[in-house]
């Protein structure tokens, strides 16, 4: 008798252990296709998986998943979602660590919506992709969305010819018209696709394409800001006018598309900018600016969204963000948002333990963070070709000429270089344009930025960057003051308040 109980319980430990296995496999999502061009030998599939509520280019807050193309142009990779819904972008990585998006048309922020169980091969040519198996609509859907441009090739010359010939407020009318009618456009095709779509799955594609077309006019007015034509009085009159005719919408599905998400902050950081100054674009905004409007929204998951995007994209580029942080975290209400907050903070903060680095110099000898204990470490990170590294190398001459010849004997200065190579790193210390002679030279080379995990553990978007080490080896700042705009002045005092 017992041995039949026994035979039961292992016959039953047996089954359910098949179930969450088959359970298990059934929440993986599969990928795999092919390229129907060939491609160098060692090039690699690479998505990129968001966490929930991230942005594009956040890379502390993503996960890459990596296939080897095969000679004949095959991939194949499979993971297990940390949601049940995410959003995930293509990249090709070459074999010398040069990448670039799979589909990039008007912008490179072609994110997709996946669900778990997603099951997809893809094919792949020059100009399209087509999806295939579980999910294949809702995928398909936001590839004819993407491949709708905004700009088809040659379209945009007259609308330049306007600006060259400084009609500035014919030139941002026609601008947002452009825009509006692709919108238009893409939100019909999305319609489509409504009847083959959830509810909640169609209502996030549609403010993912809203936001993505609104993000691409945001910055498309912030870059022609510098160009010839360029009539800042009524680039600022269309800009404000759009603005106030754009209803707004609270649904808090919104929050969790990121395209929509990143334009709202777009445009909050536009409005600080174009409203500062009558006459001028303010480069000096202040992020008490954009937090005062924000705070003045409906407290919903819209709005925690739109906190935690603006506070983590301004921290390494306005001083003071990090102050507020603490503050800014106590407003959100959401688990997941707070949860994603409180991760990017412990490693980002104030006084809190800075990343334990470990990089090669020249000679490739291995410097260390613990090896600097007891010194204030500056890195000035850079990469070959960037013009404001340039800019801020020239300040980094004042910021050590300060501290000469008393107080540098208490500080390591640090030149950090990006670059994806070897080769790029020595041929722009060569130039002698992006260090000075006193800094340490090193470098992150042998991997792209969004897989650094230098990089990522900061979630640094660019470059040029700087971060502020005390002698304990914990961060002072990891958005330091910019020297670049006041001469070094407030980065000086920080550092003298530190030593």
């Amino acid at each position: 008798m017992k041995k039949i109980f026994f035979e039961i319980i292992i016959c039953f430990i047996g089954c359910l252990s098949g179930i969450v296995s088959t359970v298990k496999a059934q929440s993986d999502i599969t990928i795999a296709g092919r390229f129907s061009k060939e491609l160098p030998k060692g090039t690699k599939l690479n998505l990129i998986v968001l966490d929930e509520y991230a942005l594009p280019n956040w890379f502390a807050f993503s996960t890459s998943y990596k296939s080897e193309i095969s000679a004949d142009g095959r991939f194949q990779l499979s993971f297990q979602p940390k949601s049940s819904k995410l959003f995930v972008s293509f990249k090709l990585e070459g074999p010398k660590q040069e990448y670039n998006y799979l589909n990039t048309l008007d912008n490179n922020f072609t994110l997709y919506l996946m669900e778990a169980r997603d099951s997809l091969h893809l094919d792949i040519s020059d100009d399209n992709i087509i999806f295939s198996g579980r999910g294949e609509d809702r995928m398909n859907c936001q590839q004819a969305i993407y491949a709708n441009q905004i700009f088809p090739r040659n379209s945009i010359l007259p609308l330049l010819r306007q600006k060259e010939r400084k009609n500035s407020g014919d030139y941002v009318k026609s601008l947002i018209g452009l825009i509006d009618k692709n919108l238009q456009t893409k939100l019909a095709i999305l319609d489509l696709y409504k009847n083959d779509l959830t509810d909640s799955v169609y209502q996030i594609i549609k403010y993912n394409t809203i936001g993505g077309a609104y993000l691409i006019l945001c910055s498309q007015l912030w870059l022609d800001k510098g160009k010839g034509g360029f009539d800042f009085p009524q680039f600022k009159q269309g800009f404000l006018n759009w603005l106030s005719q754009i209803p707004k919408d609270d649904n808090d599905l919104a929050a969790f598309a990121p395209l929509y998400i990143k334009y709202l902050f777009e445009r909050e950081q536009s409005r600080a900018a174009y409203t500062k100054y009558p006459d001028k674009i303010a480069q000096d905004f202040e992020f008490r600016d954009i937090l005062q409007t924000i705070t003045s929204m409906a407290a919903n998951k819209q709005r925690d969204a739109l906190l935690t995007a603006t506070t983590i994209n301004l921290a390494d580029r306005k001083a003071g963000v990090q102050d507020t942080a603490a503050s800014i975290f106590k407003m959100l209400k959401d688990p997941t948002i707070k949860n994603l907050f409180e991760r990017w903070q412990s490693k980002t903060g104030n006084n809190v333990p800075a990343y334990a680095f470990s990089l090669p110099d020249t000679l490739g000898q291995i410097h260390r963070l613990k090896d600097f204990k007891g010194k204030m470490v500056l890195i000035d990170l850079w990469f070959n070709g960037c013009f404001g590294c340039k800019y801020m190398n020239k300040e980094m001459r004042k910021i050590i000429d300060h501290f000469k010849p008393k107080k540098i004997k208490d500080i390591v200065f640090i030149s950090l270089s990006v670059d994806k190579t070897r080769k790029g790193w020595i041929n722009g210390l060569k130039t002698k344009e992006y260090s000075q002679p006193e800094q340490l030279k090193l470098s992150t080379y042998g991997t792209s930025w969004y897989d650094n995990p230098f990089y990522k553990h900061y979630n640094f978007k660019g470059a040029p960057q700087l971060l502020l080490i005390d002698k304990k080896g914990n961060i002072i700042s990891s958005g330091p003051p910019d020297p670049r705009l006041d001469g070094g002045k407030a980065l000086i005092e920080l550092m003298e308040k530190n030593l």
